[in-house]
């Protein structure tokens, strides 16, 4: 693959090893050529899955409420589950750092507070969604999961850190997108 890396030993008998830049070259293309051939298989950093694929889609099953237009998901699996959890641990963060990112969690969201029954930023979404569906493990709704989708379209066309990343689309079990 590359050179080999050059092992130098310290006096203070620390090891270090310099890694030539032909390695982290064959290391990316290894990584691409993963993600080409397997596009469905998520990584546990939604931010990098995001970046580095153009649809990420996520399957479940459809769970009907009463009373309601909109029904629960049902992830298919765990790795699902998990890796919107984190992409909400991660969105929560999105009010420091870049500016754009910012103006847009600070802006008014197109969804409402499911608890104070007002408009609400998308900070606010993210936040009350993060406490509601992975702390307190309840399911997330078709509704809040368009919310999700519509927030990543804002910070992809927008934003600073998911700039022109690829979308998020959920997949019910007849195949349909939502």
């Amino acid at each position: 693959m590359g050179s080999k890396p050059k092992i130098i030993k310290r006096l203070s008998g620390v090891i270090t090893m310099t890694i030539s830049q032909s390695t982290f070259s064959d290391i990316f293309a290894v990584v691409e050529k993963v993600i080409e051939q397997a596009p469905d298989y998520l990584a546990l950093d939604p931010i990098a899955d995001l970046k580095a694929k153009p649809v990420v889609r996520i399957q479940y099953t459809r769970k009907p409420k009463l009373n309601a237009s909109s029904a629960f998901m049902t992830f298919k699996s765990k790795g699902s589950k998990n890796w919107i959890g984190l992409l909400l641990g991660d969105l929560c963060h999105f009010v420091t750092g870049a500016q754009a990112d910012i103006a847009i969690m600070h802006s008014s969201a197109s969804a409402k507070s499911s608890s104070k029954h007002r408009a609400q930023t998308w900070h606010e979404f993210v936040s009350e969604l993060y406490a509601d569906k992975i702390i307190n493990r309840n399911d997330i709704s078709e509704a809040q999961a368009k919310q999700l989708v519509k927030l990543l379209e804002l910070l992809t066309a927008n934003g600073f850190k998911l700039k022109g990343c690829g979308t998020l689309e959920f997949i019910d079990e007849s195949g349909e997108t939502l």
